[in-house]
């Protein structure tokens, strides 16, 4: 770039058959950039921006994604819980916790084949959110060979765990003190219970194993 006559004159590089109009486009940008000071002096402030940041100022985001991430996994469990009793009415009023036997759950099974759980909770005066909860319990409740006047398949069943909970949570405080990033990866990964982890899913209706294993996860 140069000036002749008052005017400033551009020179594009020399023309070649194989040259694209956007490589030429951009050596005219490159050229006028770094003849630019402005830009310069852009990329010295940047830098000394990012140089004059504190560890301190890192910590507090990492703290402050730690503690949104605590609230968002504290909510999880809490819909999980309540996800997971099934039999609660969907009125707010309604405080009473209405059981049902097993009976009557593999009816509604039953009814769900050829009707809408819209229509199966009409018939039988029973809320839509817990015939859709009898349907995740589908392969338990249609396996299940005790006596059906029942509230439940295993009353007073204890929530599923896996083998060590200490140590995971030894070893995620450990990657959290070390600013790492918790991932599902990595708590798949430090699981080393092949046996516990066979017997477990010889347990689950086929190809819902690894979602169970990440529901307790």
């Amino acid at each position: 770039m140069e000036v002749a006559a008052g005017h400033t004159v551009t020179y594009t590089p020399p023309y070649h058959s194989d040259m694209q109009p956007i490589e030429i486009v951009w050596a005219i940008v490159k050229c006028q950039y770094t003849q630019d000071t402005t830009f310069r002096q852009v990329l010295v402030r940047l830098k000394e921006a990012f140089e004059d940041l504190k560890a301190s100022s890192f910590n507090r985001c990492l703290h402050k994604s730690d503690s949104q991430l605590y609230k968002l996994e504290e909510y999880i469990k809490q819909k999980q819980d309540e996800d997971a009793r099934g039999n609660v009415s969907d009125s707010d009023s309604e405080m009473t916790r209405v059981m049902y036997p097993i009976s009557l759950k593999l009816e509604a099974l039953g009814l769900l084949e050829f009707m809408s759980d819209y229509k199966v909770a009409e018939k039988l005066g029973i809320p839509r959110r817990t015939i859709r909860n009898w349907t995740k319990q589908r392969f338990e409740l249609l396996t299940y060979e005790g006596n059906k006047k029942r509230m439940k398949i295993e009353p007073g069943r204890r929530r599923e765990a896996f083998p060590d909970p200490p140590g995971l949570v030894d070893f995620i405080n450990q990657l959290r003190d070390a600013e790492r990033a918790l991932t599902m990866l990595h708590l798949i990964t430090w699981i080393n219970q092949r046996e516990w982890l066979l017997a477990y899913l010889a347990t689950k209706q086929p190809g819902n194993g690894y979602k169970s294993v990440h529901q307790l996860l």
